[in-house]
């Protein structure tokens, strides 16, 4: 991975990112392993601010306290995974957003966790490898992911884009 000079981000947070990048090319696995982690809590806090993801707290055993993402209610989880079914399931042209989000949701193993509004079978399954070998930008990612298996990145990916709904 590197970046095109001159264009860097305004955003603070994937001017992160770009800062890193810029410096040398390098592997998707080694820049996911290192901007993935730091990124992980202020990409949370944005979420939360907009809506998108809702934090709470529960008891877990009676005695700790954890954390817990839930959709905000705001219509984006529905947005982003109307378009990736669509994509998957009715087999509309992928946009190349929507072709990188249905590539690393596969790519990093969490695809099923959507069954119920992308029903897990073997034509989404192709679709979706297509996609994850396709010329889209993620495909390299989600090999990468595949392989790296921490669940600081993983989660990091996934977090970013949506949050699964507790049932």
């Amino acid at each position: 991975m590197e970046t095109v000079e001159g264009h860097a981000p305004s955003d603070a947070i994937l001017r992160s990112a770009w800062d890193y990048l810029s410096k040398k090319p390098r592997g998707v696995q080694t820049a996911l392993a290192a901007i993935g982690p730091p990124l992980r809590e202020p990409v949370l806090e944005r979420l939360v601010e907009r809506g998108d993801i809702h934090r709470g707290s529960r008891k877990v055993l009676g005695l700790f306290s954890a954390t817990t993402l839930s959709d905000g209610g705001n219509g984006r989880r529905a947005r982003l995974l109307g378009g990736v079914r669509e994509v998957l399931v009715d087999g509309a042209p992928p946009r190349a957003r929507v072709a990188a989000l249905a590539a690393l949701l596969s790519g990093s193993g969490t695809l099923p966790q959507f069954h119920r509004e992308i029903p897990w079978t073997s034509p989404v399954i192709t679709r979706a490898k297509e996609l994850e070998q396709g010329n889209w930008g993620a495909g390299a990612a989600a090999e990468a992911v595949t392989r790296t298996m921490t669940a600081t990145v993983v989660g990091s990916v996934v977090v970013a884009v949506t949050v699964l709904p507790r049932g």
